[in-house]
């Protein structure tokens, strides 16, 4: 499976370049960097030619290394230096086609990457998508926290396998706390295979909206989830009169009591996923969770 990412050459050079007037975009590009080799299974690759470039009358490596160091932004330099230890090199010549145009392509090494392998995330802070062979159903642009999130979900949707998930879990839905492991979906009571599409649209509403959705006017969160194509609702008065009913909805984090009885409804009968918002639990809980939305289990329907 590939979990490559490549940093923007051109990007890269040009703010590091404007760094004496505007320090801003560079921190924001190592902050990426820093973020995405921080996932789990991403590998960071930066061309081996990057530093060859010029800013100014010398190279790119000679101010990274030698007339930055000696500037009030001595520790943006040594963070790049950092990073760069930490990424892999690619030799741009590996990639080098007929078809490669130089001027359309703006130059990057990481645009050549991209568009040989038809697949791949750019790290960088400027737009691509007018270039005529960038695919926005396959390439992403890492210029913000949630476009890493989105190509893991790019990976996972192409390549779909249960183990796949459990292995990028993390990565895909970042603002949940699975207390149920992501693998225990095999207990939701439908087709994992017809159904997929389906579940992980209501695992991505939960981790990107609904605890902000609920937390913002409860009085209208099920609508709200409904006009997202998410059918959810908590249990009813019945099951609230019911003990064992509410017990089986109970889970333990860290000694504490929380009960999940929201869920969502993959069909009108089965296929549940219980969870609970996250949201003013005793700190002993929080302290576990880090305040994300919780999901408690994957079920075909609690009795």
């Amino acid at each position: 499976m590939d979990f490559s990412f490549y940093v923007d050459d051109n990007c890269l050079i040009d703010v590091v370049s404007k760094v004496e007037t505007d320090s801003s975009d560079l921190k924001s590009i190592l902050e990426l960097i820093d973020l995405v080799l921080d996932t789990s299974k991403a590998t960071v690759f930066v061309s081996e030619d990057c530093l060859t470039s010029k800013i100014g009358n010398e190279s790119a490596c000679d101010f990274v290394y030698g007339t930055l160091m000696n500037t009030h932004h001595k520790d943006l330099s040594l963070e790049l230096q950092v990073l760069l230890d930490r990424m892999d090199e690619f030799d741009p010549d590996d990639f080098f086609h007929d078809d490669y145009d130089d001027k359309e392509d703006g130059g990057s090494c990481a645009y050549l990457v991209l568009k040989t392998n038809r697949f791949g995330a750019l790290i960088g802070l400027y737009d691509s998508s007018s270039f005529s062979w960038w695919d926005g159903s396959s390439m992403t642009l890492i210029d913000n926290r949630k476009s890493i999130r989105d190509h893991y979900r790019k990976i996972f949707n192409a390549n779909y396998t249960l183990p796949l998930l459990d292995e990028i879990c993390m990565n895909v839905f970042d603002n949940i706390y699975f207390h149920s492991p992501i693998k225990d979906i095999d207990n939701i009571g439908v087709c994992i295979n017809q159904f997929k599409d389906s579940i992980i649209k209501h695992l991505s509403y939960l981790n990107d909206s609904a605890q902000f959705d609920y937390l913002n006017d409860s009085k209208k969160f099920i609508n709200k989830a409904g006009s997202a194509g998410i059918d959810l609702s908590p249990e009813s008065p019945n099951t609230h009169s019911d003990k064992e009913a509410m017990k089986a909805r109970t889970i333990q984090i860290n000694g504490h009591d929380v009960v999940c009885e929201w869920h969502t409804k993959i069909t009108p009968t089965k296929g549940r996923i219980h969870f609970h918002f996250g949201s003013n639990l005793p700190s002993k809980v929080s302290s576990v969770t880090e305040g994300k939305l919780i999901v408690s289990a994957f079920v075909d329907h609690f009795k």
